[in-house]
């Protein structure tokens, strides 16, 4: 046999939404992003900002003010960091809010006993902290899957067309367990081998790895599936970036082209087939030991030139700004007093943005510290700020404008969202609007223009065998079951991925035959036996009569019991020919010792 090509998937026709996790790489200077400015209460002020970051601080003529008024934070007024104009003018617009020192948290700590409470992690590692703010998972109860990637499982499982891209590296935010992850380089998609002279080696690859057989092996045949699937989704995802056209010019510079390949992406979505993406963009440089206000304002300038060319292709030009959301994070804040070489080293809590169309902007959401010193109750030394929001409480907002909206997906994409119930933000403290979209329900297949068969149970050890029949139509079952905790309807699942591990691993063969081409083959025999055994009832003698059945009623068994074994040879995929050889040579045997009963009878 062949392996199926990659289809383009159909639009479903469904809203669409995307999240684009923005990960600013090396632990940014948030505490210069976000700055006291006037109207403070107690302690704080922009002079005891001043005071406490030293020649790291900002003056207060440079940041670009922001009313906080309505946040209930120690000032009532900000300031913006002054290369960051367009979250500046997207806060004002209402576009954009900011969140307050959050930060990676097992649970919630004070200066006393932070350490004995995130003992599940290691503080202020870059690779660490890294993994944390992608996982979102401290007690790995979801280990494997990155927190973009449960929101794309979770959409899956909600009858979603749902994937993840990356525009930089293969991160461990986009991994999940049943949508594919594609990596785009920041220069655009390339084909296999862009030499138009070595275009018959993907053709001998793609033919190698196109043939499939009974004696297989399930791992080859799980890489010829990867290899082939690669090959079709490469394919489509490259013709869907190289028609796609943006109207908004991008910056040249490395984090610019990232965000133009999302633009792309965005616009090419019924392309692609998708109603639900994550996209994932990473900037480094932000591990500024040395010069820190030079570095930060050199990549502020970056950042605020990528984000602007983003925001007017998406709002204005494509209009779907009200359909994403940009969430901007980093591994962790820095220390707020300086080090000798005019820098500052690794800390721990910080202040973030999240922006979109429908995001409830110009406010503040979290606790900002009301003293930054080491005085302070949430600073300890040398300026550490410990964080009073864990990262759980955004993605819970955005996990339900997302899709998952009950209970039972708000825990699989947040597994430690229970320890912070009363931090956790709701879709309504994010975004405005009426949030039109239905209450998360399992998908319902439509009905089909003509009666579907339900397919044939798969058997189990309670049945008993029964005589060989007429077969029934071949057909997958419909509608929703469980299988380990998660409803869906497991065909369709299997059907996206084009992979034959799938239905081994969820043992799919029986209930979705179609799409794991296990439609079972009717026995050459099976016509003729109903008429012979039919003529058995008037036979003369009646003992020999019932011995000659009981005789044939055993070889029968013992053919149906090869026939089953056969039958499991196959599905296992791990047989060699031999052994399928001398299954045929059983059930050939068994029938014609049947034929020779009947023929001395």
């Amino acid at each position: 046999g062949s392996r199926p090509e990659v289809e383009p998937p159909e639009p479903s026709g469904k809203r669409y939404k995307a999240v684009l996790f923005i990960f600013l790489e090396g632990g940014m200077d948030s505490f210069n992003v976000l700055v006291p400015h006037s109207g403070c209460s107690g302690t704080l002020s922009h002079d005891h900002y001043r005071s406490v970051r030293g020649q790291l601080h900002i003056p207060a003529g440079e940041l670009l003010p922001i009313d906080a008024s309505t946040s209930s934070q120690p000032c009532t007024t900000f300031g913006v960091h002054p290369f960051l104009s367009e979250m500046h003018s997207l806060y004002n617009s209402g576009d954009l809010l900011f969140v307050a020192n959050m930060g990676v948290l097992q649970q919630y700590v004070t200066e006393n006993n932070f350490w004995e409470k995130m003992d599940k992690t290691q503080l202020f590692a870059h690779n660490v902290q890294t993994d944390e703010v992608a996982h979102v998972d401290i007690n790995q109860d979801q280990a494997g899957r990155g927190i973009g990637g449960r929101l794309v499982d979770a959409a899956i499982a909600n009858g979603f067309n749902a994937g993840a891209v990356s525009v930089n590296g293969l991160p461990e935010a986009l991994v999940s367990n049943y949508g594919s992850l594609y990596t785009v380089d920041g220069k655009g998609l390339q084909t296999f081998n862009q030499m138009p002279w070595a275009q018959p080696l993907k053709d001998s690859v793609m033919n190698i790895n196109r043939a499939t057989s009974l004696g297989s092996g399930i791992y080859g045949e799980t890489w010829s599936d990867l290899v082939y699937q690669s090959f079709g989704e490469n394919d489509l995802l490259f013709d869907a970036v190289e028609t796609a056209t943006v109207a908004t010019p991008f910056p040249d510079t490395p984090f610019g082209k990232q965000l133009e390949i999302v633009a792309k992406l965005i616009q090419s979505r019924e392309h692609r087939g998708n109603d639900r993406d994550v996209f994932y963009a990473k900037m480094p440089g932000f591990d500024s030991h040395g010069h820190l206000k030079m570095v930060l304002d050199g990549l502020t300038t970056e950042l605020n030139g990528a984000l602007k060319a983003f925001v007017t292709e998406i709002r204005d030009a494509q209009q779907v700004w009200d359909d994403v959301t940009v969430v901007v994070t980093s591994e962790f804040g820095r220390t707020l007093i300086g080090n000798t070489g005019n820098g500052s080293d690794h800390a721990w809590g910080g202040n973030y943005m999240i922006a979109g169309g429908e995001v409830d902007g110009k406010k503040i959401l979290g606790e900002f510290p009301d003293d930054l010193s080491n005085d302070g109750p949430r600073v300890v030394t040398p300026g550490i700020v410990l964080p009073t929001t864990p990262w759980e409480a955004v993605w819970n907002g955005i996990a339900q404008w997302f899709g998952a909206t009950t209970t039972k997906d708000l825990n699989e994409v947040l597994p430690n969202r229970n320890t912070f119930t009363d931090k956790l933000f709701s879709q309504s403290d994010i975004y405005e609007g009426d949030f039109t979209d239905p209450p998360t329900s399992p998908l319902t297949l439509e009905p089909t223009s003509s009666p579907v068969v339900p397919a044939t149970p798969a058997p189990t050890t309670t049945e008993t065998s029964s005589p060989v029949t007429t077969p029934t139509p071949c057909a997958d079952r419909t509608g929703l079951w469980t299988i380990d905790g998660t409803e869906r309807n497991w065909c369709t699942w299997a059907a996206k991925t084009l992979t034959v591990s799938r239905c081994e691993n969820r043992d799919l063969y029986a209930i979705c035959p179609v799409t794991c081409n296990s439609c079972p083959t009717p026995a050459p025999v099976a016509p003729t036996l109903s008429p012979v055994i039919s003529t058995l009832a008037p036979v003369s003698s009646p003992t020999s009569g019932q011995a000659c059945c009981e005789n044939m009623n055993t070889r029968m068994d013992n053919m149906e019991e090869a026939i089953e074994s056969l039958d499991n040879s196959i599905k296992e995929m791990t047989v060699d020919i031999d052994q399928v050889k001398s299954q045929m040579e059983n059930v050939g045997n068994s029938v014609n010792e049947i034929l020779n009963i009947l023929q001395q009878t």
